[in-house]
């Protein structure tokens, strides 16, 4: 019984992914709360630790927000492309200097993990 489940939970699996309305639920389901910034790399350079200290975005929606202890440095609105391989992500700016500008980036969403791979658009 238990492998009939697992085959026809695979099926509904591939079946949702064939939705790119379904796929993008979940995965900005799947975003929304809090991560640590644990690791960045910033033109070739890895940023020291210590950098990284107390660096949180925070998913809430469609808006991120880039907080640095209590201070709320960035806010972003994302739009998500999971069906393009690989997965795509749009940052644009809400306010500050760069209002409205767009960041293209890519992302991979590995269980607790998130990662993106950022272009920054040029001003």
């Amino acid at each position: 019984m238990k492998a009939c489940w697992a085959l026809l939970a695979g099926s509904c699996l591939v079946f949702a992914g064939d939705n790119p309305a379904e796929l993008i639920r979940k995965d900005r389901d799947r975003l929304q709360g809090a991560w640590k910034v644990v690791d960045a790399v910033s033109k070739g350079e890895r940023v020291p630790r210590e950098e990284l200290e107390d660096l949180y975005l925070i998913f809430k929606e469609d808006l991120i927000q880039v907080q640095e202890r209590d201070k709320i440095n960035d806010k972003f609105h994302f739009k998500l492309d999971p069906a393009h391989k690989p997965k795509a992500i749009d940052f644009t700016f809400t306010d500050g200097p760069k209002k409205g500008r767009t960041d293209k980036a890519i992302y991979l969403l590995d269980g607790d993990d998130l990662k993106f791979c950022i272009q920054e658009a040029k001003d």
